[in-house]
This record gives structure tokens, sequence and C-alpha cells, in this order.
């Protein structure tokens, strides 16, 4: 197997008509007229119910609907040590990379760029692991333009990960980063933009619930609806502390009667690592019925994370790997306020405090959820804020702005070598 060529459903710009207004739509089909019939390859390796896939699911139907030729391939997984040892290495992980890791790495890439035999202008690498196919493919005549698209926080990056990276960047045309402030020091001469992580308001995981719709949810996955919850939404991996929200809850239950916790992750929990993890979440909430741990098993669906999102009064993150805190948007956009850690984007997803409460370890974050838990007119307040901060800096048609702003700046030399510039 080379590549799977993914079959999306359609999206119409004009059905963000209530999120963005027709201005907006009308300036994206100006900014996209002149693009028409560029042809544009997404390449990922993140499977689906991931932040990525849930993004590009979106994105290239609405690149499409515009006029662009977009597909988007997902390369097939492997067992290979380099898989998870060069994305956690670019995350600032300990892990062994040497020349076993890099020359597998390279030959993953030969393997699947022998798939890729359609003739694309731009080639959209959303994942680590698929860089390296410019390195074997390279640019003929100024085609594909190869461009990536990093979602990741690689300010911690390991050197020697790092430096593999940058040589394999060479190649590259563009990069694109979360934020500003997550832009490297130390890259090669490329372009680099920022691309908004996004969230889609048409998602099923978005879409508005009816409240009674959120009880029946809810408590067909074993919650008290009619009790105080707080909850989060991200992998349950060290990384992100879940145990330290069961410690922000355990200190802050004897002040809130009733209250309960859930921890949501709806990856898949595939490796070594994230059994670990899971195991020892498992083991720290001791069986206590009012800690809710719900992960793929639970047969989390677009709906029932919407509805838990919904139930939850206060969305709760200590620590993040990488940038951005995908599960504390979701929830602001449903107006949840945050308590988060000072890690990565997570202040900055808060307004550095309009939309949430930033603080510094469990007991900190304890009080601050007492606070908003007694407090509801407040924790609405907060909640509305940060409706309207992902409404205005984070959905997919801000993100499909950054795009075309890119393929104006990328594409260029393409078309001048096609003729149709």
């Amino acid at each position: 197997m080379t590549t799977a060529t993914i079959h999306l459903g359609q999206r119409r710009l004009d059905d963000y008509l209530p999120f963005i207004g027709p201005e907006e739509v009308a300036a994206l089909r100006r900014q996209a007229a002149p693009l028409t019939g560029l042809r544009v390859l997404h390449l990922s390796v993140s499977p689906f119910g991931s932040a990525v896939a849930e993004m590009l699911a979106a994105l290239v139907p609405l690149q499409r609907d515009l006029g662009l030729l977009a597909d988007w391939h997902l390369l097939p997984p492997t067992t290979a040590p380099f898989w998870q040892a060069l994305y956690d290495g670019l995350n600032g992980a300990e892990v062994r990379w040497a020349r076993k890791e890099r020359t597998a790495w390279y030959g993953y890439a030969e393997r699947r760029a022998a798939g890729l035999t359609d003739d694309y202008d731009v080639i959209v690498a959303h994942d680590p692991q698929a860089l390296a196919l410019a390195h074997v493919l390279p640019a003929v005549g100024g085609r594909p333009r190869w461009v990536w698209h990093c979602h990741l926080d690689t300010r911690a990056a390991l050197p020697h990960v790092w430096a593999d990276v940058q040589r394999v960047l060479q190649g590259y045309a563009a990069a694109l980063y979360p934020a500003p402030g997550l832009v490297p020091p130390a890259m090669p001469p490329l372009y680099q933009a920022v691309a908004r992580p996004a969230i889609d308001p048409r998602s099923p995981k978005h879409l508005p619930l009816a409240p009674d719709a959120v009880v029946a949810a809810v408590e067909r996955l074993g919650i008290d609806p009619r009790r105080p919850l707080i909850g989060q939404f991200a992998p349950i991996d060290h990384r992100y502390a879940p145990i330290g929200a069961l410690g922000a809850y355990w200190i802050a239950r004897p002040q809130v009667p009733g209250l309960q916790i859930v921890l949501v992750d709806s990856s898949l929990l595939s490796t070594t690592r994230a059994q670990r993890d899971l195991g020892q979440v498992v083991a720290a909430a001791g069986g206590d019925p009012d800690i809710h741990v719900l992960t793929q098993d639970a047969d989390l669906g677009p709906t029932e994370l919407n509805a838990l999102q919904r139930a939850v009064s206060v969305a709760v993150q200590l620590a993040v790997p990488r940038g951005f805190g995908w599960g504390v948007a979701e929830c602001q956009w449903k107006g949840k306020p945050a308590v988060v850690g000072r890690h990565g984007l997570l202040p900055e997803q808060v307004g550095g405090g309009a939309a949430g409460v930033v603080v510094d370890g469990a007991p900190f974050a304890a009080k601050q959820l007492v606070r908003l838990l007694r407090a509801p007119s407040l924790a609405a307040t907060m909640g509305r804020r940060g409706h309207a901060q992902i409404a205005r800096d984070h959905l997919i048609t801000g993100l499909l702005a950054d795009y075309l702003r890119l393929f104006e700046h990328v594409a260029a030399p393409a078309w001048v070598a096609k003729g149709l510039g």
C-alpha cells in the first residue's frame, strides 16, 4: 500500500454565511479566483479522530468549492521506531534518533513516493513523518512546490532530530505554523507564515444540540447531568497532565458537593505508551464513581463528544506538549470557560484570563474551579468571551484564507512553469 485517497463529503462556502457573513464569503471568493485550477495535495499520517484529520475533512472540500483541485492522501502507518520517535523528538521528548532511524525515515519516504503519480502544483505535508518525501521526490521545473504545515510546537525539539528536519526542509518552498511565537529560530530560507488552528462549526461535533439531547447522551455514558461536571478533552497522556486534572478535582470536591470529572480521549490508543498512561490514570482514579475516563471504547461519536463538551461547566487542561489545546477550543466554542496551565498556547487561548484562568498547578486550578462553579454568571461571561475569540480567530474559514494567501505566494512559479501565469 502506498497512499489512500480520502473521499470526502461536500462543503459549500455559502453554508458558512451564518458564521462569517456575506462580505467575508465574497472576499474569499475574490481571493481564490486567480487560483482556479491549482492542483493541491494534502498529505497526512493522522488517523480519523485527530485534530488534523478533522481540519482537513473541512478544508479540502472548501478548497474544491473555490475552484482548486484539492486532494487528501493518508499515508499508511508503520511500526518502525522512527515513526513515533520523529514526532516525539520534535516535541522535545528524549528519544533514540540516529542513523538507523534516519535511514528508516528515508526508506519509508521512498516507498510512499512511488504512489504519488498525479501531477500536483503544491504538496502540503501535515505530519513530520511525511516530510522526507520531498527529499526523494524533488521538484522538477518548479513543480511541485512543497509546504510543511507544522502543527507542533518545535521550540524544544531535540537538536539532532531538528538538524535532520532542517536538511529535508531545504527542498521546501514554505512552512506554516500555528502561531507567530511557534516559529523556530533556525530555519532554512523559505517562506514562513501562520496557519491558524481551526475548528469547523458545521461539523457534527460542533452543531447546536437541544438540552434534552445533551442530558440523554451524558446519561448513556453513566454521568449524572444533575450534578456539577468539569472535564478535560485531550489525549490521556502524561504530557497533557490528566493526573493533574484529577488532582484539581480531588482538592475542589469537598467544596463542591457532588462534583464529577470526565477525562475524554477520542484518539486511537494504539501505542504502548498510550496504553501505559491510560492504565496509570485508571489506577489513580481508584474506582471513584465520579471520575469518568472515556476513550474510543465508550463508542464516542461526534454527537457524544458534542454533548459532553456542552455538559461540563468548566474545561480544565493543565498542560499540552505542543502549541494548541484543541479540546479547550472546542469547549470555548460551546461557551465554556477554561482553567489552563502555562504551557504552549493555552494562556493565549483564554485571552490571558478574559475567557478563563491561567494557573500554576493543581491546587491553584482547584481554587479557580471552585470559584467558577460557585459564580455561574462569571463563568458565563468568560464562556461568551471564549466563544467570540474562537469565532474571530479559529474558524475553518479563517484557515481557508490563510491557505489562499500561502498559495498566492508559493504557486506563482508553478503557474509560470505551466504557461498559466
